[in-house]
């Protein structure tokens, strides 16, 4: 099956390497991708070419933490249809059962999934359909999404209890940028994001 994201998910993330200083045309141009995809609301982005966007956008700026930024995330996320279903959630719980079931709408590489064990609710996300490495800095980004997500539906400054990251250490820019993003260090080297 051939996986894809929404363009209008790409344009957030788009306009938040703009935002960094990234130069979106050159970008798209190096990655072999219309840029003209961006104002498409019905067009996708192949899994593969997101991953090249981001190993481009983080070479460019030099910043092995982009999108590690709450602000960031908060003001170029794009859930559309999805962000206004959990809206009407009456809970934060069911709310992000509604995005599991329509997650395919904005991204149909990656999973998600809400689980509960003896130590709270863990919110996992992992990406599929890639033949080629997924950036950290892209999962990283997308878990950060998702907590700023969390935090927007229910209009409260959360604090998660725990991170954990597949990456087997921080990004060379070191502890700071988790500690800002997240209130913490994640665990690295853990079996999911």
């Amino acid at each position: 099956m051939h996986r894809t994201s929404s363009s209008t998910w790409v344009k957030g993330i788009a306009d938040m390497f703009a935002s960094q200083g990234v130069d979106t045309p050159r970008l798209f141009r190096a990655a072999r991708l219309d840029v003209g995809l961006l104002d498409r609301p019905d067009a996708r982005v192949d899994v593969e070419k997101i991953s090249e966007l981001w190993d481009l956008a983080v070479a460019w700026t030099g910043n092995p933490a982009l999108g590690m930024d709450s602000e960031l995330s908060a003001r170029y996320v794009n859930f559309d249809l999805v962000g206004h279903v959990m809206l009407s959630s009456p809970d934060l719980r069911t709310g992000l059962g509604h995005l599991s079931r329509y997650l395919a709408l904005i991204s149909d590489c990656t999973t998600f999934a809400l689980d509960h064990d003896a130590r709270g609710y863990w919110i996992s996300i992992a990406h599929i359909g890639a033949t080629r490495p997924i950036p950290r800095q892209r999962v990283e980004y997308a878990l950060l999404t998702l907590f700023t997500l969390c935090c927007w539906l229910t209009r409260w400054e959360l604090r998660p209890l725990a991170v954990e990251l597949t990456t087997p250490q921080p990004a060379a820019t070191g502890e700071a940028p988790y500690h800002v993003a997240f209130g913490m260090l994640p665990r690295f080297g853990q079996a999911a994001n």
